[in-house]
């Protein structure tokens, strides 16, 4: 009898440990899923705020800065690259796509 009690107390003793350890595994995934999410939502609001056009034109400069720092951005999407792609237009230092195809006949290139 005293050692059908010895198992029982272990049986329980275990399984007491098991609730405890998947308690506390699950408050600490709950932690760190918040922390992610929450550090997710800081870097949006972050991020939404550098593609915001300043309130002041760049210069030419600053706006081959903005282009290089906004490459993986959209011009339609991205106010700060769609004001550097402007200016930079402006300036004569980018010709748009349109414009290249309206230009001049088709010179061949050497080999063709």
């Amino acid at each position: 009898m005293n050692s059908v009690l010895q198992y029982a107390a272990m049986i329980l003793g275990a399984i007491a440990v098991v609730v405890t350890l998947s308690f506390a595994t699950s408050t600490i995934v709950h932690y760190r899923v918040a922390k992610e999410a929450a550090g997710r939502k800081a870097a949006q609001d972050t991020t939404d705020d550098i593609h915001h056009a300043p309130l002041v034109g760049f210069t030419v400069a600053q706006a081959h800065w903005q282009m290089r720092e906004h490459v993986r951005c959209r011009r339609e999407s991205c106010e700060r690259k769609a004001m550097a792609f402007h200016i930079l237009v402006e300036a004569g230092r980018i010709v748009p796509v349109a414009d290249i195809s309206d230009s001049a006949p088709h010179s061949p290139r050497p080999g063709e």
